[in-house]
């Protein structure tokens, strides 16, 4: 088992690299548009438009 990890750690480095950029994206996108000052029904529908 350690050596499968060994051997893929590029891998698995860069597969946790996009899963937080993608969590801090949508997180990211909701503060952004709070401090726009957009409506929370705007804000609402850009983030289920991103998900979509």
């Amino acid at each position: 088992m350690i050596g499968v990890i060994r051997d893929s750690w590029s891998l698995l480095l860069g597969l946790l690299l996009l899963m937080l950029g993608n969590g801090l994206q949508g997180t990211l996108l909701g503060v952004r548009g709070a401090i726009e000052g957009m409506s929370p029904s705007t804000l609402s529908f850009i983030m289920s438009a991103y998900f979509v």
